[in-house]
């Protein structure tokens, strides 16, 4: 048994445990008190099927939590890759360029470089507008920062 300096809970006076008691009481203010072995037995059945299905509970628990990441992180990207601009609206005044304004509607999407350039050439000579009118009807027409168009 492990000696340990005991002090009454009541009156702070320290406590004199006689061997092998389980019962002690203060000498001053004469509180009792019980005294528990400090090593408890305990048999565990199935101690080594528990531990095991605690492990695979804890890795599930990790698996699942990655897989939550995983799929925010995908839906952060995917809503990164797409412009706040529309399809609709750069279709629309890339086919003014037929009339004789070109380049309105990389003034749209915010590349006004090649929005001017554009205007002044005639749209690369109206090649370019067949161009851009193919990329905006298949999806592939980016903003200035790269991002494709929504629908």
């Amino acid at each position: 048994m492990k000696l340990v300096e005991l002090k009454c809970r009541n009156c702070g006076a320290k406590l004199s445990i006689p061997k092998d008691s389980k019962i002690v009481t203060c000498d001053f203010c004469k509180t009792t008190f019980q005294i528990d072995d400090e090593i408890k037995h305990i048999k565990y059945d199935n101690m080594m099927q528990s531990g095991y299905e605690f492990e695979k509970g804890r890795i599930r628990a990790q698996e699942e939590r990655k897989e939550k990441q995983i799929e925010e992180f995908v839906n952060f990207c995917e809503q990164q890759t797409i412009s706040n601009k529309r399809k609709k609206t750069a279709l629309i005044l890339c086919c003014i360029g037929f009339v004789g304004i070109n380049g309105l509607h990389e003034f749209y999407v915010g590349n006004s470089k090649k929005g001017w350039i554009k205007l002044f050439t005639l749209n690369y000579f109206i090649f370019g507008l067949f161009y851009d009118l193919l990329k905006i009807s298949i999806g592939k027409f980016q903003d200035k920062y790269g991002k494709y168009l929504k629908n």
